[in-house]
């Protein structure tokens, strides 16, 4: 077993059920290639009836699952919970939960936001293909939907539990689906890459998956 920490992954997609986890198999491959276990997490999106909050709640529940993985000899004593785009920001409103959704035996967690989505009602006010898409999500623009904005907007946590030891969120400047001006966490600390797209964070092999590892070691 590898001693290096397991890595808990969620994948993007607009939080559209038109996109699954298979869009992050090269990433998930390579990761384990550089010996992380990967635990990634598959969940409802909007369309298969995983509106929020049943896709952090389906999250949430995987979480509580990892305890099964010390059965078989992994170390879940220290995590990363990763996620790309919409599965940034998924992974960052766990972060305001984890004192709920992780089992005892996990003491640490260091989070990472791939091009994470961090302010939904920003987001939503866009015009992209992924904007437009956001109040799918949560069931209507944030005129319409306020609750649902608030509690879904992981400006309104502090994500400071004692478990949590890091929060960085990686950005490429040339995102033309999730703006660099969403990279922002009073909690977070933010890496800026010269010239990095979207989708260079999931492609093993990348200038932007090379600076993930440097981050992840």
């Amino acid at each position: 077993r590898s001693s290096k920490p397991l890595i808990v992954f969620i994948h993007g997609g607009c939080w559209l059920s038109a996109f699954d986890i298979k869009h992050s198999y090269a990433l998930a491959t390579a990761l384990s290639q550089q010996g992380y276990p990967v635990w990634s997490m598959e969940y409802r999106r909007a369309g298969n009836g995983g509106e929020w909050p049943v896709a952090l709640d389906d999250l949430s529940a995987g979480l509580k699952a990892l305890g099964t993985l010390n059965d078989q000899g992994y170390n879940t004593n220290n995590i990363h919970i990763i996620g790309h785009s919409a599965g940034g920001h998924l992974a960052a409103m766990l972060g305001a939960k984890l004192e709920d959704a992780l089992p005892v035996e996990v003491k640490r967690v260091d989070i990472v936001g791939l091009a994470g989505i961090m302010n939904v009602v920003d987001y939503a006010n866009g015009s992209n293909s992924c904007q437009s898409a956001t109040p799918s999500f949560l069931s209507g623009l944030p005129a319409e939907s306020v609750q649902n904005y608030y509690l879904a907007n992981p400006q309104n946590y502090q994500l400071s539990g004692e478990k949590l030891r890091s929060f960085i969120l990686l950005q490429g400047t040339q995102d033309s689906i999730v703006p660099p001006s969403q990279a922002k966490h009073v909690r977070a600390k933010t890496v800026m890459l010269e010239g990095v797209g979207h989708f260079d964070w999931i492609h093993p092999g990348s200038y932007a998956f090379k600076q993930l590892l440097t981050t992840l070691e």
